[in-house]
């Protein structure tokens, strides 16, 4: 599973992303739908899959870095965290759930 998270992270970051490639690291609509953005759907999936973890949202400076979104086990000082980047900011927090799946189940 780590395999085709690690791939899809890579396609939801480049905007390619297909539905068989969320199916194939075993998401429902919820991912897809966040990763065309609806931030209903990535907090529902982030509830769903990573329940004990918090999550921040923040917009960069630079308008065409979009937002940033950081998924982190515990405090953020002082606990592992990941990180996605993307111009919406559904999209960036999906990335950032797919990156925390992929190292939590690595």
């Amino acid at each position: 599973m780590t395999d085709a998270l690690t791939r899809l992270a890579d396609a939801v970051e480049a905007g390619t992303a297909t539905t068989m490639g969320f199916e194939d690291a075993g998401f429902d609509g919820w991912a897809e739908l966040a990763y065309f953005g609806s931030l209903d759907a990535a907090k529902a999936l982030h509830e769903a899959v990573l329940p004990a973890m918090f999550w921040n949202m923040g917009h960069l400076d630079a308008p065409s870095l979009g937002y940033v979104c950081t998924v982190a086990d515990g405090h953020f000082a002082d606990s592992p965290s990941w990180r996605g980047n993307a111009m919406t900011p559904a999209r960036a927090w999906l990335l950032a759930i797919i990156r925390a799946l992929a190292q939590v189940q690595g």
